[in-house]
């Protein structure tokens, strides 16, 4: 990895990434005023799944039709513009909490879900340009690098924002903040050669008509890679577990008005996605990734039904199955970033991962609302 992962354009990626995410959790942070965004302060199953559906759906909607412009415009203009008008978005949303004292109405809701859904966007646009920046046999490292520093650095922003609102600063500052760093993003990612992360065919406007059939060539040729089609529904089947578990946790704490469970099944994921993200690159070269996947499987399968035998419900419990969810979810979803990206040719590649993205997002959605059915 020091020798051939750390290639200048993979870090130039990364640097776009970090900082792009960085201010997403700031912008989501700042956006502690907005209740109705907030799934955590429902406290009911059925308003959380709603909350989920309002953030999470109506870009899965769209996304397929947006998804076009991946593959026929030079993805570093989409990094550069993209990013330039969701701060514009960012910005605006901050004005109006300033003139506002930070009371909403529907227009602050309609520019929430839009920088909401060009978040979704750039992140489909940085999985399809990593290819482009590192080797082949590099994929693997550079899947669990990537996503789970751009994981972190969200985090680190919801942290920095919610310190900021608890030192007094207004939502606006945090908003301003996370345009800054939104700005930034669109500043390295300038720093690329004009077709360096491709699409390979170069720059082509596309025309109403080809809306459609592009969109069914992706799926036509999806179809056609079985082993990246057969990724994609093994890791939507595994987010509609998670979802599942996502909405018990949330129910078996909000009855009692108790976060602190709430947060050790928080932590218990985190920790989860850490293990997997620095034993993957290592495991991955030794056993092969689907070797890997396989026995990460039967690893999350034993520690989930494990505290069935010592007594469920209790703090330990939840730690040690939110552990097997965050572990498994993230090495699946390094096999999956990585066979997605050997499998499908790269002209259909930005297409393809926002379908990936939209599928992450309506199976995540259905396993809470099932869950949420199953403790009515």
């Amino acid at each position: 990895m020091r020798t051939s992962l750390w290639t200048r354009g993979f870090v130039r990626l990364l640097g776009v990434r970090v900082a792009s995410q960085a201010g997403d959790g700031l912008f989501q942070a700042g956006l502690a005023w907005l209740v109705l965004l907030s799934p955590e302060a429902q406290r009911s199953s059925g308003r959380f799944v709603l909350v989920l559906a309002i953030v999470l759906l109506p870009f899965s909607v769209l996304a397929p039709f947006v998804s076009l412009v991946l593959d026929r415009w030079l993805r570093r203009s989409i990094l550069v513009t993209a990013q330039a008008v969701r701060a514009g978005v960012v910005a605006s949303v901050a004005l109006v909490a300033w003139l506002s004292a930070e009371r909403a109405d529907w227009p602050v809701y309609v520019l929430v879900l839009v920088a909401l859904g060009f978040a979704r966007l750039l992140l489909a646009c940085l999985s399809a340009s990593v290819p482009h920046v590192v080797a082949q046999d590099r994929l693997v490292d550079a899947n669990a690098v990537g996503p789970t520093l751009g994981a972190t650095a969200h985090a680190t922003g919801l942290g920095a924002g919610a310190l900021l609102l608890a030192l007094g600063a207004g939502s606006p500052v945090v908003l301003v903040a996370s345009t800054l760093l939104t700005v930034t993003a669109s500043l390295l990612a300038r720093g690329f050669g004009r077709a360096a992360l491709g699409p390979d065919a170069g720059s082509r406007p596309p025309r109403p008509g080809d809306v459609l059939r592009d969109l069914a060539d992706a799926l036509a040729h999806l179809w056609s890679r079985r082993r990246a089609s057969a990724a994609l529904l093994t890791f939507g089947a595994l987010r509609v577990a998670y979802g599942g578990f996502t909405l018990l946790a949330f129910a078996a704490t909000a009855g009692r008005g108790d976060d602190a469970e709430a947060a050790v099944a928080a932590a218990g994921v985190a920790a989860g996605f850490a293990l997997g993200a620095v034993s993957t690159p290592w495991l991955a070269h030794r056993l092969g990734i689907g070797r890997w996947t396989v026995v990460a499987g039967a690893v999350g399968l034993t520690l989930l039904t494990a505290p069935a035998l010592v007594g469920g419900g209790t703090v330990t419990a939840w730690f040690v199955q939110a552990f097997a969810f965050g572990l498994v979810h993230q090495v699946w979803k390094i096999r999956t970033d990585t066979v997605v990206q050997r499998e499908v040719d790269e002209q259909y590649l930005g297409r393809v991962f926002v379908l990936y993205d939209v599928l992450n997002n309506i199976t995540y959605v259905a396993g809470a609302a099932l869950a949420a059915l199953l403790v009515a």
